[in-house]
């Protein structure tokens, strides 16, 4: 198998010269999952590894069960999404920190690629996916996930590789933990929740609910289709959360989805899976005035519509990481 460093899931980008490869052939266990660090291809640049995962039968199986391809790709929300993706044991997410001979290398790129024996579901088989495991001589009674990792030298290239240290870090997920409705005025509302993994207690105090509206300069995020009018009604929610939490391990989502721009002239569609990031300041009532009522407050913003929306539904989500970090060291 060659590989080229700036390989991708798509062949036909290939350049340069093939790297030279070093067979590493070190398994591991990672919390119950098996895998082994294959091989390294070394290039002036960097260097590539692959990483070959076995994934269990039972958890393949009765994943393509659940998810069939007909619920696959109909119409999904944001937590059923979630759902999926947590359940899907081809998209588990992570990155790989390494040094080489001490010195740290900065992590370019990953991607990966899944193989399964299942006929039923064979369309969806890479070409990719063939070519790892025939290299790497995989069962092809398993189902194996490929995993290649792109590194550049940061600081001078290394010529001879003696040792290498790996990190494998899990990515947070995110997990639904409750939901709850809020209307234009609630003021003082408690809701107590728990964490979906811990089982830790929290309490979210709602501190404000006004009407919000996009800036009328909106307009930017569709600079060549001037005919298009974008919704720009929405709720704003100003809360706060006891024990506090850390942003990035929390966030509070609205369960709909923001109704779909329009041509001029058009009648009003209907929410859709469209979704617009809110960026800049909002017109209308100044959340600022809500910070007296609770401190250390946040806010979040519901989908957009054409209409004002009275009452929203919202989620309460917690991204989790699923495993603890795995050291591995290999000597050459």
């Amino acid at each position: 198998m060659e590989v080229y460093f700036d390989d991708s899931i798509s062949r036909n980008r290939r350049s340069g010269q093939p790297g030279k490869e070093i067979k590493l052939n070190k398994d591991f266990v990672w919390e119950g999952q098996k895998g082994s660090a294959a091989s390294l291809y070394v290039f002036p640049e960097g260097m590539v590894m692959d990483i070959c995962l076995s994934i269990p039968r039972d958890d393949a199986e009765q994943y393509f069960k659940k998810w069939n391809f007909e619920r696959r790709t109909s119409y999904l929300t944001n937590e059923e999404m979630d759902e999926l993706e947590r359940e899907n044991p081809f998209l588990e997410r992570f990155k790989v920190k390494c040094k080489v001979n001490g010195s740290s290398l900065k992590l370019k790129n990953m991607y990966a690629v899944g193989w399964h024996p299942f006929s039923d579901e064979r369309g969806g088989i890479d070409q990719e996916a063939e070519l790892f495991m025939n290299h790497y001589g995989c069962d092809r009674d398993g189902v194996w996930k490929f995993v290649r990792c792109f590194y550049l030298w940061e600081a001078e290239r290394q010529t001879e590789i003696h040792t290498l240290d790996l990190i494998f870090q899990s990515e947070p997920m995110p997990y639904t933990a409750d939901h709850f409705i809020t209307k234009v005025g609630d003021a003082g509302k408690k809701i107590s929740f728990t964490h979906p993994v811990t089982h830790e207690k929290y309490r979210l105090e709602i501190c404000g609910c006004e009407f919000g509206k996009l800036p009328e300069n909106s307009g930017h995020m569709f600079p060549d289709r001037e005919e298009m009018i974008l919704p720009d009604n929405m709720q704003m929610l100003t809360y706060r959360v006891s024990p506090e939490i850390a942003g990035r391990d929390f966030y509070i989502q609205d369960t709909s989805q923001s109704d779909a721009p329009k041509k001029c002239g058009e009648e009003i569609i209907s929410a859709s899976a469209m979704s617009v990031s809110v960026i800049g300041g909002m017109e209308g009532p100044a959340m600022a005035s809500q910070a007296g009522r609770c401190k250390e407050t946040s806010t979040v913003y519901s989908s957009l519509h054409f209409k004002k929306v009275e009452e929203i539904q919202w989620r309460i989500v917690f991204n989790v990481k699923g495993k603890k970090d795995l050291h591995l060291s290999i000597a050459l």
